[in-house]
C-alpha cells in the first residue's frame, strides 16, 4: 500500500491549478489554485511538505500534433526548476501530457449546474483540469 500522495499541477500564466490524490492513490480531488507569481515555486514546495506528497506531476501542454509550442517550452522551463527543487527532497517528478484537459474541464464545470457567475470563475477550470490530469495519471499507474 502506498502512503504518499500525488500532486498534479496545471500550470497557467495567471493561475496554477492543483489537485491531490488520496493516500491510496485512487481518487483525485481539486484543492484550489495558487497565483502564478515569483513565489509560486515556494508555494508548491510548502504544499509538498505539508501534504505528505511523494510524487508531483506537471501537465505538459503539447500540441495536438504531439509537438511543442512556445507555451510547452515555458512549462518545461518551470518544470525543470521544480524538478531540481524536488530532487533535494527525494520527491518524484514527471511531466504528463495534458492535451484537451482544459476543454474537458470546461465541459465538466458546465454540467455541474452552477450559477452563471460561478461558471465564469476561471480558477474552477484550472482546478478541474488538474483533477482530470491527476485522475488519468492515477488510473494509468495503478
Amino acid at each position: 500500500m502506498k502512503s504518499k500522495r500525488v500532486l498534479a499541477i496545471d500550470y497557467g500564466t495567471k493561475r496554477i491549478g492543483l489537485a491531490l490524490s488520496d493516500e491510496l492513490r485512487i481518487l483525485a480531488t481539486p484543492i484550489g489554485y495558487i497565483e502564478n507569481r515569483k513565489s509560486a515555486l515556494n508555494d508548491i514546495l510548502y504544499l509538498v511538505s505539508e501534504k505528505n506528497i511523494g510524487t508531483v506531476i506537471l501537465g505538459l501542454p503539447t500540441a495536438l500534433s504531439g509537438g511543442d509550442s512556445q507555451w510547452t517550452t515555458d512549462v518545461r522551463m518551470f518544470g525543470e526548476k521544480l524538478r531540481t527543487a524536488l530532487e533535494t527532497r527525494s520527491i518524484e517528478f514527471s511531466f504528463y501530457d495534458e492535451r484537451l484537459t482544459s476543454i474537458m474541464a470546461e465541459t465538466n464545470i458546465r454540467s455541474q449546474g452552477l450559477k452563471r457567475t460561478q461558471l465564469h470563475e476561471k480558477h474552477r477550470r484550472d482546478e478541474e483540469a488538474a483533477r482530470l490530469l491527476l485522475q488519468e495519471w492515477l488510473d494509468k499507474n495503478k
